[in-house]
């Protein structure tokens, strides 16, 4: 048994040190460094001596033993998988495995941009999710301090550790809130397409502010649904500046949490957890910034969703360009598992209005009405009461001076990349915003 950590909190380049915390029942190990989707270790280090350490408190700091690393100061800025190796085990390593225990991600940063959008993995929704030590802000929940909270320092998140997700039935045995489930289908697909992404920890972001302006693009895709402020105050100045924003995703920006010496803690509700530090019950909505908010959409959580279809805008737009709107709407399950919508009066879907946080100029490319089918049905968010147009998912976008923000607003869009007309849709947003390597 090999079971590991790093760290995910800070900026990491070619060329640094980072942290690899390991506990092991082999007296020797080593780690290696596997790129995205490669069958070979680029980096693999010396024999290092094991210690078995138990699990942590899965709120705090495990403070495992730490054996850095020395990241090649050749090697290219992307996703990784940090592996450790027993060397006197019997375990053999399969990049594709999901869950591996010996396993965790790590995001290298290239100093200089290689291009012009920057990629931000949602560490933060995977921490929240992560059970490892026998609680998350789902699962066991732990209180403090008034505050929800679970450890940042400890296995899992994403991808090597538990996850007490049910089984996805459009993905069989590939748990939602994790790395594979939507990030690797959205980086693969942009790979495969010609579109080169620098990616960054949402929580190391935060620590390195400065880094988001040397961007033209922010991209996520998805669930990235916890924010700090710090995340959403440098995004709006991005925005401000000129920035693209590019949601590929649902149930964005939903939690409001920080990070703080190594906890990650959310208000919520003891007594209904569903109840807490939501973003748009402040006076910073996330509709605000993405066109598009939960409230308005909705969650199927069941085994399968009710059958949902796309209406597109009547009179076209240049981002639908070439796209197949007749297949696009045959994609009954591309809405969910959450999706976001926006309010509008019932028959007028094109003319948002009714919600304080509309955007000016939102432009509704499709809609689709959730309509339920039983036993199938949709969870809705309570909203505010003087609200009543029926809940949709929609795909928007916006312009703020010469700032693009696009909204698919569906988790699983990164799940229908295959299909050409999400393709098609998905190119012409990301041409728009001009991505491409530098």
């Amino acid at each position: 048994m090999l079971a590991l950590y790093c760290d995910v909190e800070h900026v990491v380049r070619p060329g640094d040190r980072t942290s690899v915390h390991v506990s092991t029942t082999a007296s020797t190990f080593r780690l290696q460094l596997y790129p995205l989707g490669g069958s070979e270790p680029v980096w693999s280090g010396p024999a290092l001596t094991g210690k078995l350490v138990p699990a942590g408190d899965p709120t705090r700091d495990w403070q495992w033993p730490d054996h850095p690393i020395d990241i090649p100061a050749d090697l290219p800025g992307g996703v990784y998988l940090v592996v450790g190796l027993e060397l006197d085990g019997s375990t053999d390593y399969e990049p594709s495995l999901v869950g591996y225990d010996a396993t965790a991600l790590l995001a290298i940063t290239p100093e200089r941009p290689a291009s012009t959008a920057l990629y931000k993995l949602p560490m933060r929704t995977y921490l929240a999710y992560n059970p490892a030590g026998g609680a998350s802000l789902y699962v066991n929940r732990q209180w403090r301090d008034g505050a929800c909270v679970a450890g940042v320092r400890r296995p899992g998140a994403g991808i090597g550790g538990p996850t007490a997700e049910p089984v996805d039935i459009y993905a069989p045995g590939n748990p939602r809130q994790t790395f594979w489930h939507w990030d690797e289908p959205f980086l693969s697909w942009a790979s495969e397409r010609g579109y080169a992404l620098d990616v960054v920890f949402d929580t190391a972001l935060d620590d390195e502010p400065e880094l988001l302006g040397r961007y033209g693009t922010l991209v996520t895709a998805g669930h990235d649904e916890y924010w700090t402020a710090e995340c959403r105050e440098r995004t709006e100045e991005f925005v401000a500046g000129g920035g693209n924003v590019l949601v590929f995703g649902g149930n964005t920006c939903w939690w409001r949490t920080e990070v703080r010496d190594g906890e990650l803690r959310v208000a919520k509700d003891e007594a209904n957890p569903v109840v807490g530090d939501l973003w748009w019950r402040t006076d910073r909505p996330e509709a605000s910034l993405i066109g598009l908010s939960f409230r308005h959409g909705g969650a199927s959580w069941l085994a399968g969703r009710p059958p949902t279809s796309y209406e597109f805008r009547p009179d076209g737009d240049a981002l639908l360009d070439g796209v197949d709107l007749a297949a696009f709407a045959e994609l009954t399950d591309l809405a969910g598992y959450e999706v976001d919508g926006h309010a509008y009066e019932p028959g007028r879907p094109w003319q948002p209005t009714g919600a304080e946080d509309v955007p000016d100029g939102l432009v509704v490319l499709a809609y689709a009405p959730l309509a339920d089918a039983p036993p199938a049905h949709w969870y809705s968010d309570p909203r505010e009461p003087h609200l009543r147009s029926p809940r949709c998912a929609t795909i928007a976008y916006h312009r703020h001076g010469d700032a693009l923000i696009f909204n698919g607003g569906t988790t699983d869009w990164p799940r229908h990349l295959h299909h050409p007309a999400v393709d098609r849709l998905t190119r012409n947003v990301l041409d728009a915003a001009e991505v491409h390597g530098v």
